[in-house]
């Protein structure tokens, strides 16, 4: 597995960005007294996987959806150039979330003492629910069989379209076919010829 391709696919530069909340309420902890450091280092490692969680589900969700493509232009990701494999990158977020437990289990032992009381038992459930949306954010949603629905309904939404036929935007689709409501011929596509004879047949017709 290639090691540069894998930290690029971290994105760490979104890093103090999510950090800014948890740093702002440790000053607001610290203004009220001492902090631990254990806590500290647990909440912010904690911090940063999950936002790595997200990334990566991030990545492989766009690949599967077919957002992230050669062609897309922007920035470019390691999956989408073919750096990283889908395994490889199945194998980086199972290892990130196996990360989140174990530093979010550690961050609420160092905080309370024990695992197995009401206030740690919550803040365990509410730690499994912030994995489970960091990995649904856009992987649970772009399954095969929900892309093959998304083609199969633009194709029959837009069934004058061939090569554009992929794309999310119905603006293209309309101005390429857009179509008289009293002559039924297709305007932008209409030769000197075609204008005639969809005036002679609007004439006839009326």
């Amino acid at each position: 597995m290639n090691i540069k391709a894998c930290i690029r696919s971290l994105r760490l530069r979104t890093l103090p960005l999510s950090m800014a909340g948890i740093v702002a309420g440790l000053a607001i902890s610290l203004s009220y007294g001492s902090l631990d450091t254990a806590v500290v280092i647990t909440l912010i490692t904690t911090t940063a996987l999950l936002q790595i969680l997200t990334n990566l589900s991030n990545e492989l969700g766009d690949t599967l959806k077919g957002t992230d493509t050669a062609e897309r232009q922007g920035i470019r990701y390691s999956l989408q150039d073919g750096e990283i494999s889908i395994p490889q990158m199945k194998g980086l977020i199972a290892t990130a979330a196996l990360l989140c437990c174990i530093s979010g289990l550690a961050m609420i032992h160092f905080s309370f003492g024990t695992l197995f009381a009401t206030e740690p038992l919550l803040l365990i459930v509410l730690g499994a629910a912030a994995i489970w949306a960091a990995m649904r954010y856009t992987l649970a949603s772009h399954s095969p069989l929900e892309r093959t629905h998304t083609a199969t309904m633009r194709r029959e939404t837009y069934p004058f379209s061939s090569s554009s036929a992929w794309s999310p935007s119905p603006v293209r689709h309309m101005s390429a076919h857009t179509v008289s409501p009293l002559s039924g011929c297709s305007l932008p596509q209409q030769s000197a010829a075609g204008a005639s004879q969809c005036s002679m047949s609007t004439t006839s017709g009326t």
